[in-house]
């Protein structure tokens, strides 16, 4: 698949995913503790040294730990509370994050998560430090509504945010978590990046730099 039309595709679903989150994020509590809610099945977690297992209508709900994981199929969604914090993680179709951060990062917040595959949003009203990790950058949140794609077959990592602001670090170095400089992402922007000292350019899109929404259309 061209990279090209791979933004087709994930343009498409991005707008899909800024519509549900609009129509279901609203209103939410927050849970207790960490826990995972189901939405749509098939939602699995794995729990240290579980195997894996699916949330069903009957059993909807589990309190996850540090180093827990959560996938998702084609038809899944569900959101992910997190303890003692204004924050609430979304999950959508075909999706696998874990409740902790890269195993190679230098950065401990405290409340970190890892997105290995798919596309999550963040609802976040949290006062400490929240930092999200894929294997091409580390998103530092600044704001209440982020949205992150990660495709490890491209090692392509999109962030778009809605409200608020982003500080986004590209991986240099997958295996060393080298990280380049900072870039801040605004409200109405969004930022690509992929591993390496220098990252692709598409549709005439400089990598690395914030984008304006409207500068979507030349990527379809």
């Amino acid at each position: 698949m061209s990279r090209k039309r791979w933004f087709r595709m994930q343009l498409i679903f991005v707008s899909v995913l800024i519509l549900e989150m609009l129509l279901k994020g609203c209103g939410l509590s927050i849970a207790n503790s960490a826990s995972i809610m189901l939405n749509l099945s098939d939602v699995q977690i794995k729990q240290q040294n579980n195997s894996w297992f699916s949330l069903s209508k009957d059993n909807p709900s589990r309190n996850l730990d540090d180093g827990n994981q959560v996938k998702t199929d084609e038809d899944g969604e569900g959101w992910l509370d997190i303890s003692g914090c204004r924050q609430t993680i979304y999950i959508f179709q075909d999706s696998h994050l874990i409740a902790s951060p890269n195993s190679k990062s230098d950065r401990k917040s405290g409340n970190e998560t890892s997105l290995v595959e798919g596309s999550a949003a963040w609802n976040n009203h949290c006062a400490s430090q929240v930092v999200i990790h894929t294997d091409s950058a580390e998103i530092e949140l600044k704001g209440t509504w982020v949205l992150v794609t990660y495709l490890p077959e491209q090692q392509l990592t999109l962030v778009m945010v809605l409200e608020g602001r982003a500080e986004v670090q590209p991986v240099l170095d997958v295996n060393t978590r080298t990280r380049g400089s900072t870039s801040n992402v605004p409200a109405g922007n969004f930022l690509f990046s992929t591993p390496g000292e220098i990252s692709d350019s598409v549709a005439d899109l400089t990598a690395r730099e914030p984008h304006p929404f409207s500068q979507l259309q030349p990527l379809l």
